[in-house]
């Protein structure tokens, strides 16, 4: 974790669960996180609990399923940070809709968020790292196990 002190981290998902927990670590170890989910109390919270550093956390409002907000978030990224060095793409969801009986609204939805926001937060975190000239970062995608082609 030395290596990443001072470095800058965006979780997606982080307002609950494993995004949370993740990215409350990356902060304790002196990282500059940007914690992103649909609802941000929760990562308000978190950030005030690193006030005093080591690291820090911002909580940045982005829907992942929203093209649009993915790339506002990245324009504020760039702006402030310039670049991501870790990706941690957490946001996900799972739809319990067997295919026999399924919804493909629910599916579809799934597949926004996990294939397709996944997808656009991975391309502008290449994007910016690029731009940069990062040649050390890491992408991490989280997976969330489950397939709707259950019966």
């Amino acid at each position: 974790m030395e290596r990443w002190k001072g470095k800058t981290a965006l979780v997606t998902g982080a307002s609950a669960g494993i995004g949370y927990a993740i990215a409350d670590a990356l902060a304790r170890h002196g990282m500059k996180v940007i914690g992103c989910a649909r609802n941000i109390a929760t990562i308000h919270e978190l950030a005030k609990s690193h006030n005093n550093g080591p690291g820090h956390v911002e909580a940045v409002q982005c829907d992942v399923s929203k093209p649009d907000q993915i790339t506002a978030m990245f324009a504020h990224i760039a702006a402030k940070y310039g670049h991501v060095d870790v990706l941690i793409n957490n946001a996900g969801l799972v739809q319990l809709d067997p295919l026999i009986s399924g919804r493909r609204e629910k599916w579809r939805e799934m597949l926004e968020v996990n294939v397709l926001g996944l997808s656009v937060c991975a391309r502008e975190t290449l994007q910016l790292m690029q731009k940069d000239g990062v040649t050390e970062g890491d992408i991490i995608n989280v997976n969330r196990g489950y397939s709707p082609l259950r019966v």
